[in-house]
């Protein structure tokens, strides 16, 4: 995401409206983005942590339980971030 789409020049013929949903949307986005980056970690963290398990029926368990999870979180971020441009995409064309 640019930093330029996020803040705009005033009265760059963009009524309210659109400046509005112009900034809900990058707002929300950038809150998604983060949490994708966030749950990526935790995939990642957990993928070490089933590593270094050495065979730890215990530990295996928590780290592919976590790693379900974590990869449960990605897909509904991502479907998260589809939806809410979707409905941005059709509020914008009713504006």
């Amino acid at each position: 995401m640019n930093p330029d789409q996020i803040v705009r020049e005033p009265n760059s013929g963009e009524t309210i409206e659109q400046v509005i949903t112009n900034l809900g949307t990058n707002t929300i986005n950038l809150i998604l983005y983060f949490a994708g980056a966030i749950a990526i970690g935790f995939l990642v963290y957990n993928g070490i942590r089933l590593i270094q398990s050495q065979g730890n029926e215990e530990q295996i368990g928590k780290a592919k339980k976590s790693i379900t999870y974590s990869i449960i979180g990605i897909v509904l971020i991502t479907l998260s971030l589809i939806i809410a441009n979707s409905l941005v995409g059709f509020v914008d064309t009713a504006i």
